[in-house]
């Protein structure tokens, strides 16, 4: 087991001067507006009920294993929420994970904090190696759904 830590974060979006988000929905079919924000030594304090994106300080990827992303409990009982629906990741990935933040309450993170750990499985049968829009990420990665869908088709 590999244990993660953070460095940047970035939050999607418009924000009014409330706070609250506003503007244009984010929606898939195009790039999306983005914030870069960089975790200052003295931290950075998350805001509930918004999505932040954020990356591993460690590049991290196998040909040979599965790897699975899991929060760690003692971070969890703070009230952030980490990588609510994408914890499995693809064999032949190699690069910076790109981590979904997620704040119940207000809270402040810091550059290098552990939150979570990458747990690694063994295969069974052929394996096809991960070559998609996300390899080789540094940074946190915005949605790239977008390269996904033929704008000229209609959504039912």
């Amino acid at each position: 087991m590999s244990t993660s830590s953070i460095r940047t974060a970035i939050t999607s979006g418009s924000e009014s001067s409330s706070g609250s988000t506003g503007g244009t929905p984010s929606t898939p079919r195009q790039p999306n507006p983005v914030t870069s924000i960089h975790i200052p030594e003295h931290g950075l304090i998350l805001r509930p009920h918004r999505l932040y994106l954020a990356h591993t300080l460690e590049v991290m990827g196998s040909d040979h294993y599965a790897p699975t992303f899991a929060a760690r409990s003692s971070v969890a009982r703070l009230g952030l929420f980490i990588n609510l629906s994408a914890s499995l990741g693809d064999i032949g990935f190699h690069g910076q994970w790109t981590l979904q933040l997620f704040a119940a309450q207000p809270l402040r993170i810091y550059r290098g904090m552990r939150i979570g750990q990458i747990m690694w499985w063994c295969p069974q049968g052929e394996i096809a190696l991960y070559n998609g829009k996300y390899q080789g990420s540094t940074g946190p990665c915005t949605s790239r759904s977008f390269q996904d869908h033929n704008n000229d088709s209609e959504v039912a």
